[in-house]
């Protein structure tokens, strides 16, 4: 894509409609490895092109929003993630696609993802029962959203071993916080996304 790029540039100069879509390749191909810290320039290069191409929001653009704020949350970047995806669900609302459409599963996705790795569990609860009603005639996206909210930490702590000594009643018992609404803290300690 690279090379693709400066031969774009060369032929069509810098305003050409081509370079947004090879920057946003190429910067996806980086986010796709991880390596998050290429992919940010290269994607915001992207949508500030076509934030000046697109007279009015479309999908393209809430694609590039959010291929965006996948690369600001692995670069954990949260803020400036849920701003962009914010902003992404506001212009898909404006574009006419039905509320089921494939970018506001990919929208919502990512907002799970961000909201779960700010220990923000019940918001990102809403956004996956919501998603999952959503698409509920959909199982490919469906089954998306089915694996995130299997993930999700239960209400309770049942049946967990403790580890404190001097716990008599967890002792005899062999159990820990039985029955006790788990709070905040106690997910963020055994979240597997942290």
């Amino acid at each position: 894509y690279r090379e693709s790029l400066e031969i774009t540039r060369a032929a069509d100069g810098e305003d050409s409609l081509e370079i947004p879509v090879t920057l946003m390749n190429l910067g996806g191909i980086y986010r796709d490895k991880g390596e998050f810290a290429k992919a940010e320039p290269l994607l915001e290069d992207a949508l500030a092109r076509d934030r000046k191409f697109f007279l009015s929001p479309n999908v393209a653009l809430v694609r590039d929003m959010t291929s965006l704020a996948q690369t600001k949350t692995g670069l954990k970047k949260y803020s400036e993630a849920e701003a962009l995806l914010k902003e992404a669900t506001a212009a898909l609302g404006k574009t006419g696609v039905p509320p089921d459409h494939r970018a506001y599963a990919d929208v919502q996705d990512v907002y799970a993802a961000v909201l779960l790795k700010t220990g923000r569990v019940d918001e990102a609860r809403s956004v996956i029962e919501t998603a999952l009603r959503t698409f509920a005639a959909k199982p490919t996206i469906r089954a998306g959203f089915e694996k995130l909210h299997a993930s999700l930490p239960s209400q309770f702590r049942v049946f967990r071993p403790s580890r404190e000594k001097n716990d008599s009643i967890s002792a005899l018992y062999g159990v820990a916080g039985c029955g006790r609404p788990e709070t905040s803290a106690d997910a963020k300690r055994r979240a597997p996304w942290n």
